[in-house]
């Protein structure tokens, strides 16, 4: 019942963050978010406006966030793409290692919610799990446990780590949660609600701007 509640009250967050832009307040540069006019997208925006969450599945910020993004995430507009990338500060962090490794997969989509609940609910996986812990975590959906492993030692997953290093860089990006949109604006905000009221109404600046 417990978990019940908390669904239908970050659900519900997402939705009220999703009401009427016309009664928001304008946004304000340096208050709202921070514009970096030479920032890059994480992906060709091919049309869409892209939205990145930076997160960690060792954060408890993001473990408290992500509830109430994937009820927002579920309503975005069509020319909206909402795409988590993992914190990489350190490139040896398994973290963001085992979400590329799954990412790669094919299975880390189903994995996402539970390694966070697994981590900071459960308390049935560690908050500093190993390469190897993260293998046996993930075998279960789908995957063989020596082939993840190896994937997040391999090149192809460092490289990965890289790129996502660098676009962190670019964006300013201190610390998780952090949203930042088109690569160009990193949102701020007081708490979850003004994150997505700042965020929503970002995406309807650049409606107006991007062909459909």
């Amino acid at each position: 019942m417990q978990r019940v509640m908390k669904f239908l009250a970050a659900a519900c967050l997402a939705m009220a963050a999703m009401s009427s832009f016309a009664a928001d307040k304008p946004l304000e540069p340096g208050v709202d978010y921070v514009d970096m006019a030479k920032g890059k997208p994480w992906q060709p925006l091919a049309g869409k406006i892209e939205v990145v969450e930076v997160f960690s599945y060792s954060c408890p910020h993001c473990a408290h966030f992500q509830p109430a993004f994937a009820a927002w995430k579920a309503k975005v507009p069509k020319n909206v793409r909402v795409t988590y990338l993992p914190a990489a500060f350190d490139l040896d962090d398994p973290n963001g290692l085992a979400y590329f490794a799954g990412l790669r997969k094919g299975i880390i989509a189903r994995a996402h919610d539970g390694l966070f609940k697994s981590i900071h609910e459960k308390g049935d996986f560690p908050i500093n799990a190993s390469v190897d812990e993260y293998a046996a975590y993930l075998e279960a959906f789908g995957a063989k446990r020596d082939e993840l492993a190896a994937l997040m030692r391999s090149k192809e997953v460092r490289a990965d780590m890289q790129r996502a290093r660098a676009f962190e860089i670019a964006a300013d990006v201190g610390g998780t949660p952090t949203l930042v949109v088109n690569g160009r604006y990193r949102v701020l905000g007081q708490s979850v609600d003004d994150q997505f009221r700042i965020v929503n109404q970002l995406i309807q600046k650049l409606s107006a701007t991007t062909p459909r």
